[in-house]
């Protein structure tokens, strides 16, 4: 029972050291990506393009806008949406962002406040 216990364990560090070196490799290539990014999006502006096709693909810049409240904040945000759109407390955030995304503009200037709004570029690929 030992030595098939002491397999068990070998065989598991092993694995361990697999994922560990994967999760490495992954980070990398994300930051790479990251950095990419970023560099086709300033050049995308430098040219001031919004697409273009290569290699029997597309890339297309787009922009996102998103909110945040802020952190000390939510317990505001979350009296206001109770009051207003109490459906929404059972419901996934994606839909909650999509409400606050599509109402925003019409909500009162405190509410307002304690919502940062920000835009993000990026490139969003797609074969032709």
């Amino acid at each position: 029972m030992q030595d098939s216990l002491k397999q068990s364990c070998d065989a598991l560090w092993k694995q361990l050291e697999i994922v560990t070196e994967l999760k490495e490799q992954l980070k990398e290539a994300e930051a790479k990506y990251r950095m990419l990014m970023t560099k086709a999006i300033d050049q995308f502006t430098e040219n001031e393009v919004d697409r273009i096709d290569s290699d029997g693909k597309q890339f297309v810049l787009k922009t996102k806008t998103y909110y945040s409240c802020k952190a000390d904040k939510k317990p505001e945000l979350y009296e206001y949406i109770g009051k207003v759109a109490p459906e929404l407390f059972s419901i996934n955030a994606r839909t909650l962002d999509k409400y606050i995304r599509e109402t925003f503009e019409t909500m009162p200037e405190d509410i307002q406040s304690i919502i940062t709004k920000y835009d993000e570029a990026v490139i969003k690929p797609k074969e032709l």
